[in-house]
């Protein structure tokens, strides 16, 4: 075999084994493409499976409940629909996930006081208190004011909300009738829990958003601020209108000091903002 028989051989086999090796090359780029199209479909079905499932739990977390305090027919026991009714807007709370949202149809005036729901406490959840749609008449939120006895000490109080964890209220279409504190028994005395929304959230991180939408107010001329906090952070929605001088004097919000550390902050935020 001849110096140049033996060079074309081997530049034939090193020509073959090139064509085989780009055609592997070609065959593994294709397998490859059709891999990373697939890994593609199945994160876009995970992706997809995952937005789902958030939604059907966002759904799931989302409850209506029927509550009529007056009826004696309604009960905690009940299912809490329009025919069958819950008593107490705690039982409603009650029923809800952390972290969810319930909206609370008022079949009838609700009263908070020495002789009903004295002390509801409300602590991660979102609660939407309304007049049912298709009454003509608003439903009331009642926050009777009473006497109570502390270690044998007379205190003026009333009945109300204890916020203790992060907690929207949204008031819709309902009058808020305030404590009226200007019976002679109450002259004199000291208050003890006799704010009707009270947060009591000892660190920075309890947090209170208030909103209310087509409501009305009943304030007597001897009440007290709607809402007591400290040591927390506390949003205001739609109460842009209030004066600000009567919103950190106490008209409305006790528990504000000027300087206060961060932490203890009042945020009126614009009405067109939603929870």
């Amino acid at each position: 075999m001849t110096i140049e028989t033996e060079l074309a051989r081997l530049q034939l086999a090193s020509s073959e084994q090139t064509a085989a090796s780009q055609s592997l090359q070609a065959e593994v780029s294709g397998k490859m493409g059709v891999i990373d199209q697939s890994i593609l479909n199945m994160e876009s079905k995970v992706n997809a499976e995952i937005a789902s499932l958030k939604k059907n739990i966002a759904a799931a977390s989302r409850t209506t409940l029927f509550v009529d305090q007056q009826s004696p027919d309604s009960s905690d026991d009940n299912l809490g629909t329009s025919g069958s009714p819950l008593k107490s807007i705690r039982e409603a709370v009650a029923r809800t996930p952390a972290g969810g949202h319930v909206f609370v149809n008022l079949l009838s005036d609700y009263e908070y006081s020495e002789q009903f729901e004295k002390n509801e406490i409300f602590q991660n959840v979102y609660i939407y208190i309304r007049t049912m749609t298709g009454h003509a008449t608003a439903k009331k939120l009642i926050f009777k004011p009473y006497v109570s006895n502390i270690n044998g000490v007379n205190y003026a109080s009333c009945g109300g909300i204890e916020v203790r964890g992060n907690c929207a209220i949204n008031t819709y279409g309902i009058e808020i009738v305030l404590p009226d504190f200007s019976g002679g028994v109450f002259s004199g005395l000291p208050d003890s829990s006799a704010n009707p929304i009270r947060v009591t959230g000892s660190t920075y991180a309890t947090s209170l958003t208030f909103k209310h939408s087509y409501c009305t107010f009943t304030r007597p001329s001897v009440s007290r601020a709607l809402i007591k906090h400290r040591y927390c952070f506390l949003d205001l929605i739609a109460l842009a209108s209030i004066e600000s001088e009567q919103l950190m004097t106490g008209y409305w919000v006790s528990g504000y000091e000027a300087g206060s550390p961060p932490g203890n902050e009042v945020r009126v935020i614009p009405s067109n903002l939603t929870l």
